[in-house]
Parts: C-alpha cells; structure tokens; sequence
C-alpha cells in the first residue's frame, strides 16, 4: 500500500509544471527590472502623476453623481421674502394685483389650462418688471393692519389643487424665487380621483417653502348661473342635478335651467 501511495504521489509531481532554468532566469530578469523601474525618480514620479489624475477624476463623477441624486431627491432650494427694510415708507398705497390660474400642463391644449412654456413667459414678465410675491399673511397685515406692502407686490394663487399645477409649475416658481397658494376642495381628498393632489402632497409642497395652501371650498358649487336666454337661475347644486360633472356651457345652453331629478 506504501508504495501505491509513493507511485501516486510520483505521478502528481510528475505532473506538475517544472521551472526551467530558462524559465527562471527570464522571471529574475523580470524582477531585476521591476525593481531597476522603482529605483527610477523619473518613472516614479509618472506613476504617482497620473494616479493623483485619476484619482481627481474619479472624485469628480462622484461628486457630479451625488449632486445629480440631490437635485432629483432633495429640495434644495428654499423662497426667500421681498426685502421688508426695502419697502418705501410712503403714504402712497399701491396695494396688490392677484393672479389665479385654473392650471398648468405641458402644452395648454386645453381651454382651460395654460402650457407651462406661456406660464413661465407670464411670470417671468412680471419679475422682470420688478414684482414679487407676498402671503397670505402679508394680505391679512395689509387690510387688518395697515402693514406696508412693496411698490409692485403680487399674489399669485393655482386653482382646484390639480396633481399636474404642481409637475409643471413648480420648477418655474422656483426658479423665479416665487411663493404661490393652491388652492384645493376638500371634498376632492378621499374621492381618490388621481387629477387631484392629495393631503399629504400638499403638505411636501408647503413644506418646500414655494407653495401655500387655500382652499376653494368643501365642493364646485355655482352662483350666479344664467340660461342662453340671459335669465336668471341662481344657485345650481351640481350634486342635485348632475354631479360634480355639470359643466359651465351646459347649464348655459338650456333655455330654463335644469330640470330637478
């Protein structure tokens, strides 16, 4: 058994790759000139050169990385209020325009929205000609308190609290340093209706400093309504005729209103 083992064991090394002289000589040859290469200050210095190039690089497209994940994750940008100290004390009292939108979306194809390329247009005609936005408590200090206001001072308000105001306006009011109100229904919070914004979208936008919250109303109510025939009709409640989806033109185009269900 001892010398099946002795044989086995014979086999293995003789299978084992063997170092030729030749062989060595060419790694020593190797080695010889690794170390002949560290020993030269010129070869070193390229070496230790182009690592610290490197090494810049890399620490570049990490941090060009990072900033791209900050700007997509985190807000970074925060309102900041019209100079109070800048406000003339003057006994003029030019007071405030207010703005509404019913909303914004990407091209404004429809009636009722405006595309978020002419809203920017609006906007940043006004801030070149010199407005800035206040609040609704410099609204509340202004007629309660005779609080002074700025020369060209501008409330800006969105209408119905829709989900695509806040995609396609919110970048602009930032960028124009901005703060606007949207307002909302409330009855519009558990219909689950995705158009619409709900509570705690709203608040990530409040807490974002560009947006305030107000409100509509609990629901769509209209006042006011006339016929085509210009005749009076009052107050409609859409939930007693047709739901939230009775429409302006339809109410217009019936000759006495409509009829009770």
């Amino acid at each position: 058994m001892s010398d099946a083992i002795d044989k086995k064991n014979n086999t293995a090394s003789e299978g084992e790759p063997k170092a030729t002289p030749q062989g060595q000589e060419n790694v020593q040859e190797d080695l010889a000139g690794e170390i002949a290469a560290l020993g030269d200050e010129d070869f070193t210095r390229r070496k230790v050169h182009h690592k610290r190039i490197r090494t810049f690089i890399q620490f570049i497209i990490i941090a060009l990385c990072l900033a791209l994940l900050a700007e997509l994750f985190l807000q970074l940008k925060t309102y900041h209020p019209y100079d109070e100290t800048a406000v003339t004390d003057s006994t003029e009292d030019t007071g405030f325009i207010a703005i509404s939108y019913f909303g914004a979306d990407r091209i404004g194809d429809i009636s009722t929205l405006i595309g978020k390329d002419l809203l920017e247009q609006h906007l940043r005609a006004l801030k070149d000609q010199g407005y800035v936005t206040i609040t609704q408590k410099d609204i509340e200090d202004y007629y309660l308190h005779g609080k002074k206001l700025p020369k060209r001072a501008l409330y800006l308000m969105f209408e119905d609290g829709r989900r695509d105001t806040a995609i396609f306006a919110d970048d602009i009011i930032e960028r124009l340093n901005f703060k606007a109100t949207m307002m909302t229904y409330a009855g519009e919070f558990d219909r689950g209706d995705p158009k619409f914004l709900k509570p705690k979208e709203l608040k990530d936008m409040e807490d974002s400093s560009f947006w305030e919250m107000g409100t509509n109303g609990y629901r769509l109510e209209y006042i006011n309504v006339h016929d085509r025939y210009g005749n009076y009709l009052g107050e409609i409640n859409p939930l007693r005729y047709h739901g939230p989806s009775v429409s302006r033109p339809l109410l217009q185009s019936l000759p006495h209103g409509l009829p009770p269900r």
